[in-house]
């Protein structure tokens, strides 16, 4: 099942929404190829054709911005192509193209306290909140 949040800060007008988790829709591997970024779809559709098994996980990751903090859902897979070989996705910021990171699985922006020391990427104040604002299938 997934989640919708939205990040905000207690100091400033900051706003972000973000999606995560996997949803009834996710069932097929096309869903996979139409979801992976554009520039990586034909890489991925050939890993999975030369390894049908491949398809380790998929689903809407939280990310991090490595330059301006900016929190971000993003669609995540891992696809096996053999020879201990993986294809994961390389995403950048949509506000200052810095490299994102994907968070731990175990981050959940809902769980009190979670988002507590994340800086707000607009004033820099710390502690943004997540409201829960949609449930999905």
């Amino acid at each position: 099942m997934g989640s919708g949040y939205e990040l905000s800060c207690r100091y400033c007008d900051y706003r972000q929404p973000i999606t995560l988790g996997v949803g009834m829709a996710y069932g097929s591997i096309e869903t996979l190829l139409d979801l992976a970024p554009r520039s990586r779809r034909a890489e991925v559709q050939q890993a999975l054709v030369a390894h049908p098994d491949g398809c380790a996980e998929f689903r809407h990751a939280l990310y991090r911005c490595t330059g301006c903090n900016c929190r971000d859902g993003r669609f995540y897979y891992k696809v096996d192509c053999g020879g201990g070989r993986t294809l994961e996705p390389d995403y950048h910021c949509r506000h200052c193209q810095a490299p994102l990171l994907r968070e731990p699985d175990t981050v959940d922006p809902n769980i009190p306290g979670t988002t507590d020391t994340w800086p707000c990427p607009s004033c820099g104040n710390t502690g943004l909140h997540a409201g829960l604002t949609l449930l999905w299938d």
